[in-house]
């Protein structure tokens, strides 16, 4: 495999870029964001998802996935609000899915829940359910599926409100 810093990344043509909407001015205006020094491929993800309670308010993290090549994936997290603290999550020849973010009721934090995500075994040719930790990315739970679930699967969380 090639070194992580001179991969092309497959998922994303460009960097990454915010738009904020003024209602008020009527206006558009792009945010930027440098690259992570350690991992530039945290500006080109896919399936960028938030905690629903943030939306349309400011929020700092942003959750998304990230295809090196064909046998790494990650699931990332990247601050917006440019105070460092970005995560990532791989296993070598695991795939992923689109992340879901699941806040946690009693949850104070704007990162306090899970990522749900559908993930792919290669060795075990299998797919699970997986549950990571949406503060540090680490895996809470995976459950294994009976059947091989498509990459296509998309989806989104609602709370009982």
């Amino acid at each position: 495999h090639p070194p992580e810093e001179s991969s092309s990344n497959i998922t994303s043509s460009g960097g990454f870029t915010r738009y904020i909407i003024d209602l008020e001015e009527q206006s558009l205006t792009p945010e930027v964001f440098e690259e992570v020094e350690e991992f530039p491929q945290f500006n080109q993800f896919d399936f960028p998802t938030i905690n629903e309670k943030y939306r349309g308010k400011e929020y700092c993290w942003v959750y998304g996935w990230v295809a090196l090549d064909y046998a790494r994936q990650s699931i990332i997290k990247r601050n917006v609000c440019g105070q460092g603290g970005e995560k990532r999550f791989t296993l070598e020849n695991h795939y992923y899915g689109e992340a879901s973010f699941v806040p946690n009721p009693e949850g104070v934090e704007e990162d306090d829940g899970v990522l749900v995500t559908i993930g792919f075994d290669g060795p075990k040719e299998q797919s699970y359910l997986m549950v990571l930790n949406a503060t540090d990315l680490t895996p809470i739970d995976q459950a294994y599926t009976q059947h091989i679930v498509p990459f296509s699967f998309h989806g989104v969380f609602f709370g009982q409100e």
